[in-house]
């Protein structure tokens, strides 16, 4: 069969032949020929007037079969599926993308065992991409933009909150980067309308933005914390590299990047995410401090550090968005130079406890090499007295043994770099360590 024969006759016309080209799709798909249909159609497209336009009026009759193709991972497909949302006719491809959406909502409500957990995800992201390539196009109409665009919101957040705690990090990462673009459409979308409110159409995608990110953090490790480690500590971190998909920290550092953008875009900055964090009772605390530990525009400092312990703690105990928060206790702490405050020693003491659990029960060996990192250097910047409380307490109290044999070789190191700089060293702490150690120092 020749499609780009059969395609150029459909389109000979003064206007396409819609049943002729929704034909050549469907024997194309049967025959494993979806390439050459796409070739034809991106041929015709080029160099086409717009009633030459053989994709003008079929989205109502193959968009929702092209998008269960592309989620099985047909790439064919998945092209086809972007042509067909970027040159329908805009008002088809809505109501033909929320067609879509309510099958894929009631699929969604039956039981576990009779969803494809295979497909759902993928199916997700690709609406989710639909509406934000044909929202441009779509004519304003007597209903306010922004309720528009908080609808659609509305059901995907409702999908999204069964769909994704099943996807893997390829599908969460697809999907966050969509619903970034499909924010930053909005938008865009909402600023034609003058009856809309800009400050409503910012809090409607704020909100989006942040439940979509603590619905995706869970599961979704992007590894700022190595990239953390790689930018302070190169050489240590030169060994782990082999051990990591780094076109995946790549892809997921661009995806946060655009995320903390937005986020900006809508009003945000890094002092008001700060004080959002430093109010964990708010329910976008742990999405604002996940954007922090992404943005590397600025540099932390060590005193943000103390603000954000709370949520540090937090993070590191539960293990959610624990990588963030490695990422960010290491960044605040190669902040300056200056000693942590002395303030209340509790504070300290629970994250270097912390830490040295997330240092030793990780299953994730570059995890515990960034913990152990991050706990040496909250321990360097301490006085000399308040580390030697931390290693005793290290010593004495936690539970792991691989982390009290650490804090002795710890605690030699900063013995003998304290007295290689020939500093001070207090005897009520040189005291208080011998009967824990019961060996020599040195």
């Amino acid at each position: 069969m020749d499609v780009r024969q059969l395609m150029q006759e459909a389109c000979a016309g003064d206007e396409p032949d819609e049943t002729a080209v929704i034909g050549l799709y469907r024997s194309a798909a049967a025959e494993d020929l979806l390439d050459d249909f796409v070739a034809a159609t991106k041929e015709l497209l080029s160099q086409r007037v717009v009633l030459k336009n053989p994709l003008q009026s079929v989205a109502m009759d193959v968009l929702a079969e092209v998008l269960l193709r592309a989620s099985e991972g047909d790439s064919d497909a998945n092209e086809l599926f972007s042509l067909l949302v970027t040159h329908g006719k805009s008002k088809e491809v809505i109501i033909a993308l929320d067609e879509v959406f309510d099958t894929f909502s009631s699929q969604n409500t039956l039981d576990e065992t009779e969803l494809d957990e295979d497909t759902n995800a993928g199916t997700l992201t690709l609406l989710v991409r639909g509406y934000s390539l044909v929202l441009p196009r779509l004519v304003l109409r007597k209903a306010k933009a922004e309720d528009s665009i908080e609808s659609i919101l509305k059901r995907i957040r409702t999908a999204a909150n069964i769909t994704l705690p099943k996807a893997d990090q390829a599908e969460l990462e697809a999907f966050l980067g969509s619903t970034v673009d499909l924010l930053s459409a909005c938008i865009d979308w909402c600023a034609k309308d003058p009856s809309s409110s800009p400050s409503t159409t910012k809090d409607i995608c704020r909100r989006h933005l942040n439940s979509t990110l603590e619905l995706c953090i869970p599961q979704l490790n992007t590894r700022v914390s190595f990239l953390a480690f790689q930018e302070l500590y190169p050489r240590q971190a030169a060994a782990a590299v082999r051990r990591i998909d780094l076109s995946s920290v790549e892809r997921g550092g661009e995806i946060f990047e655009k995320a903390v953008t937005l986020s900006d875009t809508l009003g945000d900055s890094p002092q008001s995410r700060l004080n959002s964090v430093k109010s964990s009772d708010e329910a976008n605390a742990l999405a604002c401090f996940v954007l922090l530990a992404h943005d590397m525009r600025e540099t932390p400092s060590l005193e943000q550090l103390g603000e954000t312990a709370k949520m540090v703690m937090a993070c590191l105990t539960s293990g959610l968005a624990s990588d963030e928060a490695l990422a960010w206790t290491l960044r605040c702490l190669h902040a300056g130079s200056e000693l942590l405050p002395e303030g209340p020693a509790c504070s300290l003491s629970s994250t270097a406890q912390a830490l040295a659990q997330v240092a030793s029960l990780s299953p994730d060996s570059i995890v515990r090499q960034v913990a152990f990192q991050a706990l040496t250097d909250l321990l360097s910047r301490t006085s000399p007295i308040l580390r030697n409380e931390l290693l005793a307490e290290l010593l004495s109290e936690c539970p792991f043994p691989q982390m009290r044999t650490a804090a002795i070789s710890l605690l030699k190191r900063f013995l003998i770099d304290a007295l290689a700089s020939e500093e001070s060293v207090s005897k009520v702490g040189m005291r208080s360590k011998g009967p824990l150690l019961d060996r020599p120092l040195l």
